[in-house]
């Protein structure tokens, strides 16, 4: 996700979790085949569409799993576990 490319997970591995709104056309059932191969050739035949996932998930792990951000989520936790 990081390196700006379109992935297809399986939705039962915590991938929809970790792609959050960009899940849909990512994220596919791990028992079915047809469906693994259905999300991979949209995404390798619309270069659009592969562009568009990348750009999208280079970003998302940008906001979200950044030195910067998971250290603002570790003050959030300490703070939250300093007034309990």
């Amino acid at each position: 996700l990081a390196a700006g490319r379109p992935s297809v997970f399986p939705s039962a591995a915590g991938g929809v979790q970790l792609l959050g709104p960009l899940a849909p056309p990512q994220t596919a059932s791990p028992s079915d085949p047809q469906d693994i191969a259905i999300k991979a050739l949209a995404i390798m035949t619309d270069q659009e569409l592969a562009n568009r996932l990348g750009r999208q998930n280079r970003d998302r792990v940008a906001e979200l799993f950044s030195l910067d951000a998971m250290v603002e989520k570790y003050e959030q936790l300490f703070r939250a576990l300093a007034v309990e």
